[in-house]
């Protein structure tokens, strides 16, 4: 019984993974759609694999570490699963040879009844320990004028499963930005407004850009990490603009 189960649950691991692997190479992981979702399904079904890695590597683990590491986790949950599965069951196979011939025979069902309820609490409790997320809110500015710093500002929220304040479980946000025409972003880092456990606000400061010509603009874009996982926010364009006068 553990191997077919073992084999499932490493099965299924493995294919939620290798789902994860391809959208981050052909997709990206954004909390603005699904992608995100399967992202932190993976994080928080494998989180006892990402807290060993992390506390032995003291950063946080790439997919493929976890990937590796959740076959180890997976194969030792469903060990725990079967012999919690043969003690209920072996003890009520004792219990009901004490039993009047009311219940007896019964042994059978009740062990399966136990063993069904341990693993409904099981899924329950990894149900419960997945369920959360985390998203962003930026209105992006009509314009920036040329010459003078702007601020872009961006909002943090999560929901469900997780615990903490926010600047600990949002990391590495920065805002990559550049003009047309040229290949390479800049990047400047946040600094973080205001945190608490379910809210956190922060904002970039801009370098003055310039304009040739009658207008310009400028494109940027946001990535961080949640919880660890890698996220890529949109790209989006503001005009620059001369000064007034």
């Amino acid at each position: 019984m553990i191997p077919k189960l073992a084999l499932a649950l490493v099965g299924a691991h493995l294919l939620l993974g290798a789902i994860l692997m391809v959208i981050k190479a052909t997709h990206g992981i954004n909390d603005q759609d699904a992608s995100f979702a399967v992202a932190l399904l993976f994080h928080y079904l494998n989180f006892p694999s990402v807290w060993g890695l992390r506390s032995v590597a003291g950063a946080d683990p790439g997919i493929i570490a976890v990937l590796l590491a959740g076959i180890v986790q997976w194969a030792a949950l469903a060990a725990v699963v079967v012999g919690g599965y043969r003690a209920i069951a072996g003890r009520a196979d004792a219990d009901s040879k004490q039993r009047t011939a009311r219940v007896s025979g019964g042994g059978d069902g009740l062990g399966g009844r136990g063993a069904r309820n341990l693993l409904l609490a099981l899924a329950l409790l990894l149900a419960t320990g997945c369920a959360g997320g985390g998203g962003t809110v930026h209105d992006p500015p009509d314009h920036i004028v040329a010459g003078q710093p702007a601020t872009l500002e961006l909002r943090f929220s999560v929901w469900g499963a997780g615990f903490g304040n926010l600047s600990s479980r949002y990391t590495k946000i920065l805002c990559h930005y550049r003009k047309p025409g040229e290949t390479q972003f800049q990047s400047v880092s946040a600094r973080v407004i205001s945190s608490d456990h379910k809210h956190m606000d922060v904002e970039f400061i801009i370098p003055p850009q310039q304009v040739s010509g009658d207008s310009s603009s400028l494109e940027y874009y946001f990535d961080f990490l949640f919880d660890g996982q890698p996220n890529t926010q949109q790209h989006k364009t503001v005009r620059i603009v001369r000064p007034a006068g």
